[in-house]
């Protein structure tokens, strides 16, 4: 398992419970997806890095997005991705902990072709 890292633990204790219990599950799926995953703070938010950016996590409104750092490159077979108008980030908002456990195998779904394609660009950059 990937280890935590303590500048996150702070963050979420000084966020809303409501928004704190969705981080914590999605931050559990997100370091269990694949050995490597390496947790990290960058522009006040946890970003998580496999070989390169992979996602993010950040509060909304109302719960808390899951955004994919090469979403424009996600097939979105699930359906779940929306890309507001960005061209390459695309998230999905999480309302609930219910949403989370109803949408679970779909988010690990988009999180290893998310890995899958991170480890592509690695992989073609070697070839070079």
């Amino acid at each position: 398992m990937n280890s935590f890292n303590p500048i996150i633990n702070q963050y979420l204790l000084d966020i809303p419970y409501h928004q704190k219990e969705i981080m914590e599950v999605l931050r559990n799926l997100i370091l269990n997806a694949a050995p490597g995953i390496e947790e990290t703070y960058n522009y006040k938010i946890p970003f998580y890095n496999y070989h390169s950016w992979l996602c993010y996590l950040n509060k909304t409104k109302n719960g808390v997005d899951l955004s994919f750092t090469k979403g424009n490159q996600l097939s979105n077979s699930q359906g779940l991705l929306e890309y507001r108008n960005r061209k390459l980030i695309a998230s999905i908002e999480i309302r609930s902990l219910q949403e989370f456990y109803e949408k679970e195998m779909q988010l690990h779904e988009i999180l290893q072709e998310a890995i899958l394609i991170n480890q592509t660009i690695k992989s073609s950059k070697k070839i070079k």
